[in-house]
């Protein structure tokens, strides 16, 4: 039977908003149109070859702009026919990387965004191609697909009738489903474990340590009625000892909220433990909710103990947190 907790009404929203371990050490805030500034729908950040790394931006104006994290600079530009709801980097390795995957609000459908074969190795300015994928549809019953993660070479979608569909990363077939009380907003991959945001609570869920086993939920933490969990990142796991990982669970809210949960593993004979407690938050880090964030790394060092040199700011598994918003903006955040 799952762990039910309640730890984020013990700091949040009162309490926990007076331990402000955030530091904003970028802003872009996207131009504006003829009525309102476009809001961001969608993040997902990619790892080059060569070092550095690519941000796809998804807007609410059916846009995805490809963004080089170094310079802050958009390389290219795609228009769609509807604004995405969720993006995701193919994982480095698999064939034809980097692309992005992502939905189209209102379909069920999961299509890929691809660089164009003849501009170079990631399509320059160009717009980047969109190819549907045919058997990634899912059943109808599930819902429309809302969120967009990977587990261990899986590709995971969450929906708005609360199902995480886990697909065959080659077929686009659905191999498990795991079922939830209410919509599933954000996915993250922690290790041996998946993370599931929905308005009621933060789910954990594991098929074993080496991924092949049952499903089972370990542990579900309600949430604070005004800060569903819209977007959800996770660092690398840290060893602590030779059973017991620590992971650092970055969560924006609907309410423009940014949280840092503590998620700790245990290995024992028989079987996982794990406890999911609330840190730390920032609030009103945008102005309405925090529709994507993700973790970049941005130098070598262990994890937990970095210090980024430009800002003296302890950061996360020496990553920036970079998140967007309804406001229209994209900020990179390091925790203190």
């Amino acid at each position: 039977e799952a762990d039910i907790g309640n730890d984020t009404y013990e700091l949040s929203p009162e309490s926990a908003r007076g331990v402000k371990q955030w530091r904003c050490v970028h802003r872009v805030d996207l131009p504006s149109g003829t009525d309102q500034r476009e809001s961001v729908c969608a993040l997902a950040a990619g790892a080059l070859p060569g070092g550095g790394h690519l941000l796809a931006c998804g807007l609410s104006n059916g846009v995805i702009e490809i963004w080089d994290c170094v310079t802050w600079t958009s390389i290219s530009t795609t228009q769609l026919s509807s604004a995405s709801s969720a993006l995701l980097w193919r994982i480095s390795g698999m064939p034809g990387a980097p692309v992005a995957l992502f939905t189209s609000a209102g379909e069920s459908h999961i299509y890929m965004l691809v660089p164009p074969a003849n501009a170079g190795s990631f399509g320059g300015s160009m717009p980047w191609e969109v190819q549907r994928l045919e058997a990634g549809q899912g059943d109808a019953g599930d819902g429309m697909a809302l969120t967009l993660a990977w587990h261990n070479g899986l590709l995971c979608s969450g929906t708005n009738n609360g199902v995480v569909q886990i697909w065959d990363s080659m077929s686009y077939t659905i191999s498990a489903r795991l079922r939830h009380d209410g919509a599933v907003y954000c996915l993250a991959s922690c290790g041996s474990l998946l993370l599931a945001g929905t308005p009621e609570a933060v789910s954990v869920w594991s098929a074993g340590s080496d991924g092949m086993g049952d499903w089972v939920l370990l542990q579900s933490v309600e949430v604070h009625p005004e800060q569903t969990p819209t977007c959800m990142a996770c660092s690398a796991p840290l060893p602590i000892s030779r059973n017991r990982r620590a992971v650092a669970v970055l969560v924006g809210c609907w309410d423009g909220t940014m949280q840092r949960w503590s998620l700790e593993e245990v290995e024992e004979q028989g079987g996982q433990t794990v406890q999911l407690r609330l840190g730390n938050e920032v609030a009103q880090a945008h102005t309405g909710a925090v529709n994507g964030v993700v973790l970049v790394q941005t130098h070598t060092t262990s994890l937990y103990g970095a210090m980024a040199p430009e800002t003296g700011a302890r950061t996360v598994g020496s990553a920036l947190v970079i998140s967007g918003g309804d406001d229209g903006s994209v900020q990179a955040w390091t925790l203190m």
